[in-house]
């Protein structure tokens, strides 16, 4: 049975998570100039394939490849089988900014604790304000209403657009 294959970058050793199940033969002939397959891969963002180690396997498969006595190809490959599990190493791609951390837990980066909240805060904040908005329009359309009247307006229905203008003014505080 044929294991899956990720196909990596053979110039920086990143994976691209592209991946195949497929016989050596079908795998070159999907294999881009540049690119290697790897076998063994787990988590495709937090691996990579360590240069050094694929360039003493691709050595030791060339030698391989010529090599007649027996005894000297079976310890050949067990060589290569031991680098081979060495292959695969652990990598923390680049922080995708200053409001990140690195999770050794999920091998991820994820929003610092205090800007998560920060974030939640601030769209609280304007959800709120736009209820209150919105709880604002029958004292508006009051308010206006009389005022096309030529009449005052009721207190009432001013002192509640106050009231909500005043809340609206302290959420927007929040949002600085």
């Amino acid at each position: 049975m044929n294991e899956v294959r990720h196909l990596f970058d053979i110039r920086t050793g990143l994976i691209t998570g592209r991946s195949m199940r497929a016989s050596e033969e079908v795998l070159a002939l999907n294999c881009p100039a540049g690119f290697g397959w790897v076998a063994g891969v787990k988590d495709w963002r937090s691996q990579r394939v360590d240069l050094d180690v694929y360039a003493i396997i691709q050595q030791l498969q060339a030698g391989i490849a010529e090599e007649a006595d027996a005894s000297r190809l079976e310890a050949a490959k067990a060589e290569m089988s031991t680098h081979e599990q060495r292959l695969l190493i652990d990598y923390v791609p680049p922080s995708p900014g200053d409001e990140h951390e690195w999770n050794r837990d999920r091998k991820r980066w994820v929003l610092r604790a205090d800007v998560s909240e920060r974030r939640s805060r601030r769209s609280q904040a304007i959800a709120d304000i736009q209820k209150l908005e919105q709880s604002s329009l029958r004292a508006l359309r009051e308010v206006k209403l009389a005022e096309l009247k030529g009449q005052n307006p009721e207190a009432q229905s001013v002192e509640r657009l106050e009231r909500i203008e005043q809340q609206i003014a302290s959420l927007r505080e929040q949002l600085k």
